[in-house]
């Protein structure tokens, strides 16, 4: 059971964390691999890639 301030704050990440998934993908490709390899390095870059990808798509049905 999560407290009030818990789900606050989870609340807010979760609200965040759709909002720049939103912004990340109004941007052109190109774009979109520089900004994600600044955030999360180059090894990463291709599991968030999948991730964003596979919530696109989920979003599509």
């Amino acid at each position: 059971m999560m407290t009030f301030e818990e789900e606050r704050d989870y609340n807010n990440a979760k609200f965040d964390a759709i909002k720049a998934k939103n912004s990340i993908q109004k941007l052109k490709p190109e774009l979109r691999e520089q900004l994600l390899k600044e955030l999360v390095g180059a090894e990463a870059y291709a599991a968030v890639w999948t991730i964003f990808n596979k919530a696109g798509q989920m979003e599509n049905r």
